[in-house]
C-alpha cells in the first residue's frame, strides 16, 4: 500500500472542514442540552454567527440559499430596530 501525500492546499481544506465540524458539533450539543429545540431559522442564524457561509449552511440543512439568505437578512434587520 502506498502512502498518499497531501499538498498544503489539501491540508488547509481539511483544517477548514474540521473547524466547521467542531462548530456544528458545539451547536448540536447546545441544542441537545436545551429544553427548547432550535427552529430552522434560529439554526441558520446560529450557524452563520459561527462563521459558516450561507451556501454551506444551505448544503448542510438540505435547502437552498434562497431560503438561507432571506432568513439572515430578516435577522440582521430585526437587530437594527
Amino acid at each position: 500500500m502506498s502512502k498518499k501525500s497531501y499538498s498544503m492546499d489539501d491540508s488547509l481544506k481539511i483544517a477548514e472542514l474540521l473547524d466547521e465540524l467542531v462548530k456544528i458539533l458545539l451547536l448540536s450539543i447546545t441544542n441537545i442540552n436545551s429544553e427548547k429545540k432550535l427552529d430552522p431559522s434560529t439554526l441558520i442564524v446560529e450557524l452563520n454567527k459561527r462563521g459558516l457561509a450561507p451556501i454551506r449552511i444551505a448544503e448542510l440543512l438540505g435547502t437552498t440559499t434562497k431560503t438561507v439568505n432571506p432568513t439572515l437578512s430578516r435577522s440582521r434587520k430585526s437587530k437594527k430596530k
